[in-house]
C-alpha cells in the first residue's frame, strides 16, 4: 500500500486531478493506507482536484462546506464553512457526474436547504442518480462510500407528497 501512496503523490504532483482526489480523501478520512489524518493535506489536495474540475472532490468540498464537519469535529480551522459556496460546489460536481453531488442536491430540494422546496426538482435529481446505482448495483461492484450511501437514502426516499408520481425505488444497497 505504501507504494501505492506513493504513485498517487507522484500523479497528484504532476497535475492528475483523480490522485489528487484521491489523496486528499485518504488525507482526510485516515483511511487504511494511511491511518492518521491530516486535514491540511486533505483540505489541500482536495481543493487542488476542486479546481480542476474533478466531480468527487467538488462533491466532497461541498459536503465540508455545507457542514462545517471540520470545524465542528476537529476544531480545524483552515476552511470557513460557506454553504452558498456548498451550493455552488454541488452544482458543479452534479453537473460533473458525481451521484453524492446528485443526491446532495436532491435532499436540498426535497426540504429546502438553500433552496426553494421543490419534491419535483428533488425528484428529477434522484432519478438521475436511480439508473447509475443499478448499473452498480447489477454489475456486481463492491461499492463503498458515498455513492453507497446515496444510494441507500435513495431506496428509502420513495414518494414525495408533492410529486406527480412517486419515486422509482432504487435497488442497489
Amino acid at each position: 500500500l505504501v507504494d501505492d501512496v506513493v504513485r498517487m503523490v507522484d500523479e497528484a504532483e504532476r497535475g492528475d486531478a483523480l490522485a489528487m482526489a484521491g489523496l486528499g480523501t485518504i488525507y482526510l478520512f485516515g483511511q487504511d493506507c494511511l491511518r492518521k489524518r491530516n486535514l491540511t493535506w486533505g483540505f489541500h489536495w482536495l481543493s487542488r482536484a476542486a479546481d480542476l474540475e474533478q466531480p468527487d472532490a467538488q462533491a466532497t468540498l461541498g459536503f465540508l462546506h455545507a457542514s462545517d464537519v471540520l470545524r465542528d469535529v476537529y476544531n480545524f480551522t483552515g476552511l470557513t464553512a460557506n454553504r452558498s459556496h456548498a451550493r455552488v460546489l454541488f452544482e458543479r460536481a452534479a453537473a460533473g457526474g458525481s451521484l453524492y453531488a446528485l443526491m446532495a442536491l436532491g435532499y436540498r430540494h426535497a426540504n429546502g436547504v438553500g433552496v426553494r422546496e421543490s419534491c419535483a426538482a428533488a425528484a428529477e435529481l434522484y432519478e438521475r442518480v436511480r439508473e447509475p446505482c443499478v448499473n452498480i448495483h447489477h454489475a456486481g461492484l463492491a461499492v463503498c462510500g458515498p455513492i453507497s450511501r446515496s444510494c441507500i437514502v435513495a431506496a428509502h426516499w420513495v414518494h414525495c407528497t408533492h410529486a406527480r408520481r412517486p419515486l422509482t425505488p432504487l435497488l442497489c444497497i
